[in-house]
């Protein structure tokens, strides 16, 4: 009688049948390790322990799996090894076929070069070289098969981090991740590289701040006095200048702190960045943060919206000004309805208790208006919902 075997278990019967000594074991892994319908994991593990038995077979077979193509990439480098792990004089053929081979993911093919390096064979790096300046070959793979030849201080890694760094070909934060790899192997270009990505206006403005911070890291000057610049260009965002001073102000810079104060009281600023900025600002410990959010929540040319969200901010740093704000804004009479039971909510979710009662009282007042009246309803009729926002 036949029995369907899962193949795991077709392969540890022939191995304990090879363990006896019976020869068919011998055939089975053998004819385990060609089969087609089996895993490719199994088909691997019946070649590996095809060379306990008989070894020069089961090499044969192991040399026959990295050249497979319609075997999984994982087993065709898993062979390799078993190969490397037998001292197998077919090694480096079988790394060097990996490597060039067009079929396998572009990781196993920067890989097997770099094993192949390894092993000492000259082959190794020419791939590498090869890898590091094809165009069809992801971004971050060129990147690791240069930076692979930097380690072994082949001159050609440099050359091609150099070029990966400003390649047209590949996005922002492949070249910032070029520039940097180059930088940090000691070659001058990487931070030159790194400063031209920044002043690049063509540039996404993450990606010139990505690049300022990693100059700085890195112990460029350069790159502290770049962010100090993106932070006040009027040409970038507010919201990208606002980051471009928080890395500053992470790096310890004292720049950074007198950049975001500066944002957070520039009138021609719009005022969410201008509440972000002092909300950071206070973040890093600067009374200035919890100033400027004082002076945004009592501005009367201010939307009251926006005075309703500095005083929150203020409010959960603390400071009993905040509340005051948010009571004027939700009793006067001559606001709008809804920015009235805003206030009142946001004073709500500080608990604060005044924030409930005028609640109430809003949720009965015809004159705010049917949809502000029902607003107010619904925080009283279900407060807890509420003031989890």
């Amino acid at each position: 009688m036949r029995m369907n075997l899962p193949d795991s278990n077709r392969v540890t019967a022939a191995v304990a049948l090879a363990e006896c000594g019976d020869g068919r074991g011998t055939a089975l892994l053998d004819a385990q390790a060609a089969a087609d319908q089996f895993g490719g994991g199994q088909r691997l593990r019946a070649a590996t322990e095809l060379t306990r038995f008989a070894p020069a077979r089961g090499r044969d077979v192991l040399c026959a799996l990295t050249v497979e193509q319609r075997l999984e990439d994982v087993y065709r480098v898993g062979a390799a090894n078993e190969l490397t792990r037998l001292r197998d004089p077919w090694t480096r053929d079988a790394w060097a076929g990996l490597a060039a081979d067009a079929t396998l993911t572009a990781g196993h093919r920067v890989e097997a070069a770099r094993t192949l390096q390894g092993l000492g064979d000259p082959r190794g790096a020419d791939l590498l070289a090869g890898l590091a300046a094809l165009d069809g070959l992801p971004a971050a793979q060129r990147i690791r098969a240069a930076s692979f030849l930097m380690e072994s201080a082949d001159p050609r890694g440099a050359d091609a981090l150099n070029t990966l760094a400003a390649s047209p070909g590949i996005d922002g934060a492949h070249h910032i991740e070029a520039a940097a790899a180059l930088a940090r192997f000691g070659d001058p270009r990487g931070g030159d590289a790194l400063r031209a990505l920044v002043i690049a206006s063509t540039l996404a403005a993450g990606h010139r701040i990505a690049a300022a911070r990693v100059l700085a890291e890195l112990g460029d000057p350069r790159g502290a006095d770049l962010l100090e610049s993106l932070a006040r260009s009027r040409q970038l965002e507010n919201s990208h200048r606002v980051d471009a001073a928080l890395a500053l102000t992470d790096m310890g810079d004292a720049r950074g702190p007198d950049t975001l104060a500066a944002l957070a009281s520039d009138p021609a600023f719009d005022v969410g960045s201008r509440i972000r900025a002092a909300q950071l600002l206070d973040e890093a410990g600067d009374p200035r943060g919890i100033a400027a959010l004082h002076a945004i929540a009592s501005a009367p040319r201010i939307a009251d919206p926006q005075r309703i969200q500095a005083a929150e901010a203020l409010g959960r740093l603390g400071d009993s000004r905040g509340a005051n704000v948010l009571f004027v804004l939700a009793s006067d009479t001559g606001r709008k309805g809804g920015d009235r039971v805003d206030a009142a909510k946001a004073l709500d979710r500080l608990g604060n208790p005044s924030g409930k009662q005028l609640l109430t009282e809003l949720a009965a007042d015809d004159r705010i208006g049917r949809l502000a009246r029902f607003k107010a309803r619904e925080v009283v009729s279900n407060p807890l919902r509420f003031r989890r926002k």
